[in-house]
């Protein structure tokens, strides 16, 4: 019996010993398992040292049937937080993770199932507790959740992408503080293969090597779908308002074009406001062009086409100066300026643009006539009002005189009017003057060393339109203002204006200068050559393609006109114009070919 007992005991001391040595190899398996590092990336692309895991799947850097792999920052990936928030006042983490899904029988698993998720998020101090052991629940977490469901592709099991989540601008030093690390988990073999700590973007953008998603701080769930996207989100983490201190973000969206044919339109919805881009493989706009731009996003065609619609840090560039009076253009499409919202001018007077496609190219765009004319009025007389060219009037001269609704100026013309006024010693009043910064500001003027001629131009236009213009009239009119400033910047176009004028039907040229005469509001001097070639191609080309003739046909009625050269009236009225719409086509064939315009519209985007 002792014999027996003994041996029993000797087997339970082998067994025990037995567990022993195997719980100690797997403790040893456990912490000498080769650790695959996820390196950590700047923005810039500098290393920043690798996250520190604290679990085994985290060692591997490889997840799947719903695990979770826990990293903690180092002290070094805090202060690039910090630090990246600070320099762009947004701050995110980019996770690069690759995903096989199986081959064979194993995928249709996957195939049949409903939602395959993959959850990324932060670790917050609080998931640690006193003696800083992890205590981790995924309901107190905000994360993209991903459906990789949507990713299927028996062509290609294996895809990377980056996917973005963003931390919230409130209380961002509280909260840059309280983020500890990260997580992931996913039901399907994932990698990470490392995170970028940079500054926050938005939205989508497939045109790239590596597929990009970028989120919120809210988090949200990523279908992989394109033809939609809510940004409401990025109001948390981007300024909505304007301001002095804060810039709304920009928005870029880019759409592939066929290498032949006719260019395509797109249309999207941001809030309800429709958006149409034409003709462009790339736009960038600002926020500020939409009435609601924090929202839901739609495009209703072309959905394949569409590559990338992305939420980013605006240009601090364009912050007031002064008493918030904008000196810097935002950048735009002129087509925006039309229905640009006016609550969101940053000032309420004027706000400045610049053609996007067309540097040096400037628009003002005033609350109404009187404001306008406080910038042009004096210069429209100098340089185009016959009788009055070459002369600055004083404020009693200008009294009862009517400007124009619209304005265009070259460069030359500003330097010519701006150094009489300097050698005359004239007193500008304050829009006069602000227009020099402006000019000077945007690289259109220069200031020389000349003591009589200290402004030297250097290329580039200014165009104005009002909101007190009908809305009916304001699209042809910021059209024929537009042209003008092709004609001063493009040398080419100015050489091509003038073999089409010289070609024209001589009855209808006669005409045209008929007309300018018979209006004397217009002022125009008829024996400019270089102001007809100009006004000629303008007042073709802000009618829409082959509604030039018809144009020209309703000015033969006026009674003004018939006046002035009634047997003309009749020949345009009995042509239809048809001088007028040849001149048109010719003009038009070039700007599409350079310019991608037609005629009526200098822009390429609309609401």
């Amino acid at each position: 019996m002792e014999k027996i007992k003994e041996i029993k005991q000797n087997k339970l001391l082998i067994v025990l010993f037995v567990f022993t040595v195997l719980l100690v190899f797997l403790s040893i398996g456990y912490y000498r398992v080769s650790v695959v590092p996820v390196n950590v990336f700047s923005e810039k692309g500098a290393e920043n040292g690798t996250l520190i895991p604290l679990n085994l799947s985290a060692k591997k850097a490889f997840v799947k049937n719903g695990d979770t792999a826990f990293y903690k920052f180092s002290d070094v990936h805090k202060i690039l937080l910090k630090h990246t928030y600070a320099e762009n006042k947004t701050a995110s983490v980019v996770f690069r993770v690759t995903v096989k899904f199986p081959s064979g029988k194993k995928l249709s698993h996957y195939e049949n199932a409903g939602d395959i998720p993959l959850k990324i998020g932060f670790l917050d101090s609080s998931d640690f507790d006193s003696k800083g052991r992890l205590v981790f629940n995924f309901v107190n977490h905000n994360s993209v959740t991903c459906n990789l469901r949507n990713t299927i592709d028996i062509d290609n099991l294996t895809k990377t992408y980056d996917i973005s989540f963003a931390l919230p601008s409130d209380k961002v030093s509280n909260i840059l503080e309280m983020k500890e690390g990260v997580f992931i988990s996913s039901e399907v073999s994932c990698w990470l293969q490392s995170v970028v700590i940079s500054s926050s973007k938005t939205g989508f953008d497939l045109s790239g090597d590596i597929d990009f998603w970028g989120f919120s701080s809210n988090g949200g769930t990523l279908s992989f779908d394109t033809s939609s996207f809510d940004f409401t989100g990025s109001s948390n983490i981007f300024p909505v308002l304007y301001s002095e201190k804060n810039v709304p973000p920009e928005i870029t969206i880019k759409m592939y074009q066929p290498l032949e044919g006719e260019l395509l339109d797109y249309n999207f919805t941001f809030g309800g406001e429709k958006l149409k881009v034409s003709r462009l493989e790339e736009i960038n706009l600002s926020s500020l062009s939409l009435k609601n731009p924090f929202s839901f996003m739609t495009h209703q065609n072309r959905g394949d086409n569409v590559q990338a619609v992305i939420f980013h840090s605006g240009k601090e560039d364009i912050l007031s100066h002064g008493i918030n009076w904008p000196v810097v253009p935002i950048k735009t499409d002129p087509g925006l300026i039309l229905g640009w919202p006016k609550s969101n001018w940053r000032n309420p007077d004027y706000e400045l643009f610049e053609w996007d496609r067309l540097s040096g190219i400037l628009f003002f765009d005033t609350k109404d006539y009187a404001v306008q004319s406080k910038f042009f009025a004096r210069i429209a007389f100098f340089t185009e009002k016959e009788g009055y060219k070459g002369m600055i009037l004083s404020n009693e001269e200008l009294m009862g005189k009517h400007d124009y609704n619209a304005h265009d100026y070259s460069a030359e013309s500003f330097a010519k009017f701006f150094n009489k006024a300097f050698r005359l010693n004239f007193h500008l009043n304050p829009e006069e003057e602000l227009l020099l910064e402006i000019l000077v500001r945007n690289g259109i003027l220069e200031r020389g060393t000349d003591p009589l001629d200290p402004y030297v131009s250097k290329g580039g236009a200014v165009l104005s339109v009002s909101r007190e213009i009908p809305s009916y009239n304001r699209k042809s009119l910021l059209a024929h203002e537009g042209w003008h400033t092709i004609f001063f910047t493009d040398e080419e176009f100015r050489n091509y204006v003038s073999a089409v004028y010289n070609v024209m039907d001589p009855y209808s040229m006669q005409f045209l200068v008929d007309y300018f005469k018979s209006q004397p509001n217009l002022g125009y001097d008829t024996n400019d050559s270089y102001l007809m070639h100009n006004e000629f191609m303008a007042y073709i080309l802000q009618n829409t393609e082959g509604n030039a003739g018809s144009y020209f046909v309703n000015k033969a009625s006026w009674p003004s006109v018939k006046k002035i050269t009634p047997d003309l009236c009749r020949y345009i009225i009995e042509t239809g114009g048809s001088g007028f719409d040849d001149c048109q086509a010719m003009l038009q064939d070039f700007l599409y070919d350079k310019y991608k315009l037609k005629s009526g519209n200098i822009g390429l985007c609309s609401y």
